[in-house]
């Protein structure tokens, strides 16, 4: 018989109201000549909370990294790290950790030893160094691996490693600089559920900078999304994707369907007809209707119609690809009943109160 496995109690998150700001940025601002990467940035990171910054290549989030670590210095603003004015403060000064995309491992060193190089640096004793490091190792899952060399490891070991030199002097913030961008996707998926298994552990505040929208989404406790250099929004993984608050935002989390027109009568007028809108949507002006995927679906009643020009099946859901009369193109996701050939004729329908009517481009 096998023994039966206790389960462990589910991690209550506390509030943010609940916990200590780490980490405040005001007005941070970074010029290049007449170039703005940062454009009066304004940001509350609080203890232990594992925040992503998110946007596009060019979007200020690198940037921003680099300014919070001391490796930029704002041209404008300040940066308060636990209530301290570190806004011109030397980066070895700061407590901060960084775990950069390309590992910067030492290849003459042992794993042990690459760890335990900011200790030595330090200049901590040998016996604590071997106690630290040996932590280290068990906290990222290679405590049989110190005495390798990192060509002997795999990537995603080698980022193991990384993490672990970055953990070993126990930073106030680790920053994590797209980390994972080198791994293939399944090692990625892996890589992404160890950090969250290791920021459990830990409870260590981490900033992660990434382009991936899919990997904001599964890390993050908050997100903030940034374009030219400026936060456009910030929330929990499902504040951005339910209730974006522009059509930049809609467009970039997630997967959108964007209906654009002229509101009368609590509709939309598109070139694909008529669409209703979410229920108070009576104003006139113009705007945007976001419709995702999974809230769609073939509905002979349905105000859309359109031709199947391709399906995908992605196993737990077939993605159905819709040509509208406009040519515009629509994807559903279908996870029970049938499925329309290709070159089918359908009509498209939604709930009305599920859509998200938005004013905003960016």
């Amino acid at each position: 018989m096998q023994p039966q496995t206790k389960l462990q109690p589910e991690t209550v998150v506390a509030p943010q109201s609940a916990r200590t700001i780490k980490l405040s940025a005001r007005d941070l601002s970074r010029y290049y000549g007449e170039t703005v990467a940062l454009d009066r940035v304004d940001l509350d990171v609080h203890e232990g909370e594992f925040l992503t910054l998110l946007g596009p290549s060019g979007s200020g989030k690198t940037t921003l990294l680099q300014t919070i670590c001391g490796l930029n210095l704002p041209s404008r603003g300040q940066l308060m790290i636990d209530g301290t004015d570190h806004t011109h403060t030397r980066p070895e000064k700061r407590g901060i950790g960084v775990v950069f995309q390309n590992y910067a491992l030492f290849p003459h060193l042992t794993v042990a030893e690459n760890i335990g190089y900011p200790l030595n640096v330090r200049g901590i004793g040998a016996r604590e160094i071997a106690q630290r490091v040996g932590r280290s190792l068990e906290t990222v899952g290679l405590g049989h691996a110190g005495n390798r060399f990192p060509n002997e490891l795999s990537g995603g070991q080698q980022q193991r490693v990384a993490l672990a030199r970055c953990l070993v002097y126990d930073p106030s913030i680790i920053l994590m600089d797209e980390p994972l961008s080198a791994l293939d996707r399944k090692l990625r998926e892996q890589m992404q559920m160890e950090i969250k298994r290791i920021h459990r552990e830990t409870d260590t505040t981490i900033i992660f900078v990434t382009h991936d929208q899919e990997e904001a989404l599964a890390l993050s406790e908050r997100i903030c999304l940034m374009r030219d250099g400026r936060i456009v929004q910030a929330g929990t993984p499902s504040e951005m994707y339910d209730t974006p608050n522009s059509v930049f935002v809609a467009d970039f989390i997630g997967i959108s369907n964007i209906f654009e027109g002229q509101v009368s009568d609590g509709a939309l007028d598109t070139p694909d007809g008529r669409l209703p809108l979410p229920p108070g949507r009576d104003a006139a002006g113009r705007g945007s209707l976001v419709l995702r995927p999974e809230m769609m679906r073939i509905d002979p009643d349905g105000p859309i119609s359109g031709t199947v020009t391709d399906t995908i099946y992605a196993g737990a859901e077939t993605r159905l690809l819709v040509t509208t009369a406009s040519g515009k193109e629509v994807i559903l996701r279908v996870r029970s009943g049938p499925i329309p050939a290709v070159g089918a004729a359908v009509r498209i329908g939604w709930d009305r109160e599920r859509g998200r009517f938005l004013t905003r481009e960016v």
